[in-house]
């Protein structure tokens, strides 16, 4: 499970620096940033998701570890 974990963090990392590189794209060139470019918004919501989602992973992993900590008799 430690490795569906860690792939999933890398794979989530890895779209998370395509939306950086495309949002530097647009602040390198100074393309107008209007709130109906769909490359735009896409990389923006997916750089912000990345951040919630990064932030929740350790808590989840920590929740899956204290609860088979305490049920540890039946927990496998």
């Amino acid at each position: 499970q430690l490795r569906l974990i860690i792939s999933s963090v890398v794979g989530h990392f890895s779209v998370s620096v395509v939306a950086r590189i495309v949002l530097l794209y647009y602040q390198y060139f100074r393309i107008e940033m209007r709130d109906d470019d769909f490359l735009f918004m896409a990389a923006n919501l997916l750089r912000e998701s990345f951040y919630g989602w990064i932030t929740s992973t350790p808590l989840s992993f920590a929740l899956e570890r204290c609860f088979a900590t305490i049920f540890s008799s039946w927990y496998d």
